[in-house]
């Protein structure tokens, strides 16, 4: 269940992947004005009250005004290309988790409508397909014909045909 799973993510996060355009990947990025050292851009800078050079950065370098610079804190970078690739893969991954879980609550559903028309047959005194949770998710999208039913009995020794 888990590679069907996979495979499936990857299929659609390839499709969606190229769905997502860079305006949409950079407005996602977030980017933020901050002051950074003029040498080597780092936005780890500090102020200094009595010294000279009244700036310093991480990397020590001195300087007494600060550049602006657009910081994108999810990647702890500057670069841009860096945090559209990053927005891109957040993006994707976040529409294949939408499109899974719609695809597994209407499997969840068609399971949850297989076993009430199995109660309802049952009921009625029909005959009806008893199934063990793991094949009855597994059959809820075939159609309901005696060629489904063999192949279900085929992956579960539990699964039988009950009639009344």
């Amino acid at each position: 269940m888990d590679a069907i799973r996979s495979a499936v993510e990857q299929l659609l996060q390839s499709t969606i992947a190229n769905d997502i355009t860079e305006d949409e990947a950079l407005a996602a990025a977030q980017g933020e004005e901050r002051a950074a050292c003029p040498v080597c851009l780092s936005v780890a800078i500090r102020e200094r009250k009595t010294m000279s050079p009244r700036f310093l950065c991480s990397k020590i370098h001195g300087f007494e005004q600060p550049t602006q610079v657009v910081y994108y804190p999810h990647v702890r970078s500057t670069d841009k290309n860096l945090a559209v690739d990053a927005a891109k893969d957040f993006l994707a991954a976040r529409n294949v988790q939408v499109h899974v879980k719609r695809w597994y609550d209407e499997m969840s559903r068609q399971a949850l409508l297989e076993t009430l028309r199995q109660s309802i047959a049952f009921i009625e005194g029909k005959p009806y397909r008893h199934l063990c949770a793991d094949c009855l998710w597994q059959a809820a999208d075939a159609p309901l014909t005696q060629e489904t039913l063999d192949l279900v009995i085929g992956w579960c020794s539990s699964a039988q045909l009950t009639a009344r």
